[in-house]
């Protein structure tokens, strides 16, 4: 599993939450953090979580 970083500025905060709510429908159980980046800017992660042993 990949992990996901997007960084944006508070200009596009309702163009993250379109993202974020798409990418949670589609992507297996992640844990989103939200952080804030250096100044402009702020920053989601995607983080995959471990749920035992992978598919094979």
């Amino acid at each position: 599993m990949v992990k996901i970083h997007i960084s944006y500025t508070p200009d596009d905060e309702a163009t993250v939450a379109q993202a974020v709510a798409y990418l949670k429908g589609i992507l297996p159980p992640v844990k989103i953090k939200k952080k804030p980046g250096k100044a402009p800017y702020n920053s989601v992660y995607f983080i995959p979580k471990n749920h035992g042993n992978p598919t094979k």
